[in-house]
């Protein structure tokens, strides 16, 4: 009788053991989906971020190109401004 209690015993352990592992098994695989997906979405913002600083390089460039577009444009004025001083006669 008391062969039969241990085996008993033993079978139920072994069930509860083989349910808990199917838990921890179902457990692992839903985190490995959320793994999955937080990959995915980490990717993608490294992919935005590296777009951005593209787009911002190119904002900085055009707006070094109009600095310097700027910069002749005053020139340009400075010197028509000279030539109109030069034929405007000067009152006393």
């Amino acid at each position: 009788m008391d062969s039969e209690k241990t085996i008993e015993f033993l079978l139920e352990q072994q069930l509860k053991f083989a349910q808990r592992m199917d838990e921890l098994l179902q457990s692992h695989l839903k985190l490995q989906g959320s793994l999955d997906r937080m990959l995915t979405l980490a990717e993608r913002i490294v992919m935005m971020v590296e777009s951005v600083a593209k787009v911002q390089e190119a904002f900085s460039n055009a707006l070094l190109s109009m600095a310097e577009a700027q910069k002749h444009t005053d020139q340009q004025i400075n010197r028509m401004i000279s030539v109109i001083e030069g034929y405007r006669p000067r009152v006393h």
